[in-house]
């Protein structure tokens, strides 16, 4: 499962890197992915949102806040101060 996304914005830096700015837009998964070698290619199928009560919601927010803030540490090129832009409650 994944999130199909828009590509609002992409930048490409003067070190080869490429930053991405994307929304989603809704919540799918891959049917078939094909390669032509210049790009990867996917049909997907939409899926419906579950249902979740708000007390499961807050504990998968605080955990899915959790592992990213310990992605950031152990990945340089994240400054620190994107932690205080995702934990805003």
């Amino acid at each position: 499962m994944g999130t199909v996304a828009s590509v609002l914005q992409m930048l490409k830096l003067p070190d080869g890197t490429v930053k991405v700015l994307v929304e989603g837009i809704r919540r799918a998964k891959i049917t078939t992915l094909s390669d032509n070698g210049e790009y990867f290619q996917a049909k997907a199928e939409y899926l419906d949102t579950p249902v979740v009560d708000e007390r499961e919601q807050e504990v998968l927010n605080r955990t899915a806040i959790n592992q990213f803030e310990g992605y950031i540490k152990l990945n340089k090129k994240i400054p620190p101060e994107v932690i205080s832009l995702i934990a805003c409650d």
